[in-house]
């Protein structure tokens, strides 16, 4: 008899919610403090190929930790495992807009000859004195201009994911 109970009355509840309540017996989706690898292809808003994770290297990011850009760690939230989105990103919530006071000009003879050129990247010490990627994006008579900017400061990028694992905040 309790088993025909059981049956009749507790049953259909869990299918109801599991139908219309989803997230209340199911799992939640990505939330702060999970682990995740993830996936990911970077580009340019036109669609140049910026940067992606290599096969069976993925992205690890405990969410809630700044780890990454806000809007693609507000992106995984809920997200699920073999889920993908696509994130676009604004140059003010990436790498900010280009800074004019990032250039700096320099004598040209502080540059390695073969960075003596429009175009050139070299690794430089910043006003900071922290080493960093630098553009020469001018060369007239004996000085060099050099751009501190980020490579992707002013670009919006578009951040194409996919959840490979999760592991849940209270599993570790």
């Amino acid at each position: 008899m309790f088993m025909r109970s059981f049956q009749m009355y507790v049953i259909p509840f869990v299918l109801i919610g599991i139908f219309l309540f989803p997230g209340t017996l199911m799992a939640q989706g990505i939330k702060e403090g999970d682990v995740v690898s993830v996936q990911y292809l970077l580009t340019l808003a036109n669609g140049k190929r910026v940067t992606f994770s290599l096969p069976g290297a993925p992205l690890m990011v405990t969410v809630g930790k700044k780890m990454i850009f806000p809007l693609v760690e507000a992106a995984l939230l809920g997200m699920r495992r073999n889920e993908e989105k696509s994130v676009y990103l604004k140059s003010e919530n990436a790498y900010g807009p280009v800074q004019p006071q990032k250039f700096q000009a320099i004598k040209l003879v502080k540059l390695p000859e073969n960075a003596r050129r429009v175009g050139a990247t070299i690794i430089a010490a910043n006003p900071q004195g922290k080493e960093q990627q630098v553009i020469v994006t001018k060369v007239q008579g004996d000085e060099a201009t050099l751009n501190f900017n980020h490579p992707l400061a002013g670009q919006d990028l578009i951040f194409k994911l996919k959840v490979l694992k999760v592991k849940p905040a209270n599993s570790r």
